[in-house]
């Protein structure tokens, strides 16, 4: 978005000081604002209100919230397993420790009556015995080791379930998309707000929108960018001037909206041009008349 130098602003408010209109009524509109109507993702009962109407808002700042009660149990739930998870990835190291020892006393057994039959001092049943519970010992071992680990990523897909609960909460603290002034919310206090619902109209006042039209014969006057006056009528009937400078020009006309007042109505066809100006001290307001003036005039 373009915006106006603070500098060239207070430069136009000095030279508009001695300026008023002289024949320079080019077109007339009236004051927008771009509005923002964010919608809930989640559905749920609204507990309070952080912000109220009319009341400045910053981008990502809670507007409302809305009930986390079990959305919470979840989550607590969820840490819960984590926790039992652990415990059983702990039972399987302890599962793992106890037969390691028991192969490491297998293996003295082995050795020793390997020694003894080679002497003929034991029967070769008895290493072969040993030999086939070392075999048995070493399938328990591989199946714990898979016990362990299939643990282990249970623990993990908790932890990702956790995350994703977390990540869902955040979503029952509804926020404004932008730094703005909240015009409007849609929802009380106790109320059911559905998923896929907008909760509040929030808008930008500080730079705002006019949408004016102008004839075909006005047309090659006007360029984007280029800079304009825009002016709202005063009680003493003049007007009060901001300078603002156009963003938009419609590439094909329109015939003239009802709301647009001009002095000539012989102009059926109308172009729609779009400009952006600030909003010195909160004068304008969405849906306040305006006129555009090119050309500007010390009486």
């Amino acid at each position: 978005m373009k915006k106006l130098t603070g500098t060239l602003l207070i430069i136009t408010i000095i030279v508009l000081a001695a300026c008023s209109k002289n024949s320079s009524e080019t077109a007339y509109g009236t004051i927008t604002a771009t509005e923002y109507h964010p919608a809930s993702e989640v559905s749920g009962k609204i507990i309070s209100f952080q912000k109220g109407e009319g009341d400045m808002v910053q981008e990502n700042e809670v507007i409302a919230i809305i009930d986390t009660t079990d959305i919470q149990l979840q989550i607590n739930e969820m840490e819960a397993t984590i926790e039992l998870k652990k415990l059983m990835t702990r039972n399987r190291d302890n599962e793992l420790a106890i037969l390691a020892q028991e192969q490491e006393n297998l293996a003295v057994d082995i050795d020793r009556f390997t020694q003894l039959t080679a002497a003929d001092a034991a029967p070769e049943k008895n290493l072969d015995d040993l030999n086939a519970s070392a075999k048995v010992l070493k399938l328990k071992v591989q199946s714990a080791h898979l016990a362990r680990l299939s643990s282990e990523k249970e623990t993990e897909l908790a932890q990702i379930k956790l995350a994703q609960l977390d990540a869902k909460k955040t979503k029952f603290f509804l926020k404004s998309p932008i730094k703005g002034t909240l015009l409007n919310t849609y929802f009380s206090v106790g109320e059911i707000v559905p998923a896929g619902k907008p909760y509040a109209k929030i808008a930008d006042l500080e730079i705002m929108s006019a949408k004016v039209y102008i004839s075909e014969t006005q047309l090659p006057e006007l360029t984007l960018a280029k800079y304009v006056m825009l002016g709202i009528d005063t009680q003493d009937g003049g007007y009060s001037f901001f300078l603002s400078h156009i963003t938009n020009i419609a590439h094909q006309a329109e015939f003239t909206p009802k709301i647009i007042q001009t002095r000539e109505q012989r102009v059926k066809l109308v172009y729609e041009v779009e400009l952006e100006c600030y909003n010195n001290e909160g004068e304008l307001k969405i849906g306040m008349p305006v006129t555009m003036f090119l050309d500007m005039t010390n009486e």
